[in-house]
């Protein structure tokens, strides 16, 4: 059978998803949130991305290009996103992964893979390692960096004998 993928929630979103639950037809749990408004069952995926594209447009996110369409023998240019509904998706894990505060194995089973190997892959590169220099520090115990200027030793270095 299907596996059910089970994501916590942030809690902002979760109260969102409470005020929607409230004016919605569907406010059971089991109800989609991309829920055709008329059938109730799941939206077509090509107007998913019709819909996430002119969300990108009108909020003028993310790189887009200008593409040429033909109707009825016209040419008419248009500009079109070029991030996709899946990189969402790349952007939790990516934003999960570069969390100091959250370990690989718990970014694996938010998104739902098998491996960790396939989590660390995908995701791995996105470990900010900004703070590295600054962890390796802590390893060595006093740097001479760590030690007042008063406290160094005050003998001038002749230039000619550091060659």
């Amino acid at each position: 059978g299907k596996k059910t993928l089970i994501v916590p929630m942030l809690p902002n979103l979760n109260r969102e998803l409470e005020k929607w639950r409230k004016v919605t037809r569907f406010p059971k749990g089991s109800d989609l949130v991309f829920a055709e408004t008329i059938t109730g069952g799941p939206l077509e995926p090509r107007k998913v991305t019709k819909r996430f594209n002119k969300a990108l447009l009108m909020a003028g996110v993310g790189p887009s290009e200008i593409r040429e369409y033909k109707n009825n023998g016209k040419v008419y240019k248009r500009r079109h996103p070029l991030w996709e509904f899946r990189d969402l998706r790349d952007t939790f894990g990516s934003a999960l992964m570069s969390n100091p505060n959250i370990a690989p194995r718990e970014v694996q089973e938010a998104m739902g893979h098998a491996n960790l190997s396939t989590t660390s892959a995908r995701y791995g590169g996105f470990v900010p390692t900004t703070d590295l220099a600054e962890r390796m520090s802590g390893s060595f115990g006093n740097c001479p960096s760590d030690v007042p200027q008063t406290s160094l030793n005050q003998a001038q270095l002749d230039p000619a004998e550091t060659r």
